[in-house]
């Protein structure tokens, strides 16, 4: 009687599957060692250290830059429309380089 139970099993197959399942058997337990796992255990620490939530605001952008002491509105000869805020060290960098452009043509 020719029954298959496992049909991916063939006349060559069941040492292909004995030497599969030994090499998986022992792929894992060289893997796991309980001594070396039990003394390397070291608890974790956090080293980030917590974010301050105005400098969170500041980064994501979620701040008011008209209430900022860094920030101070584009004058409307630089800008498209009034409302515009930079930063104080940005915008006068801005304006030199805008002069020297319209001066230099």
């Amino acid at each position: 009687m020719n029954i298959r139970i496992l049909p991916f099993l063939t006349n060559r197959s069941p040492w292909r599957l004995v030497t599969g399942l030994s090499l998986l058997w022992l792929s894992f337990h060289c893997a796991y060692n309980p001594d070396e796992t039990a003394q390397s255990f070291v608890p974790m620490t956090d080293s980030i250290p917590p974010i301050d939530s105005s400098e969170l605001a500041y980064i994501t952008g979620h701040f008011d830059p008209s209430h900022h002491p860094d920030f101070t509105a584009i004058p409307v000869a630089y800008a498209s429309r009034e409302g515009m805020y930079l930063r104080r060290e940005t915008l006068d960098a801005f304006i030199r380089m805008y002069d020297s452009a319209m001066t230099d043509g």
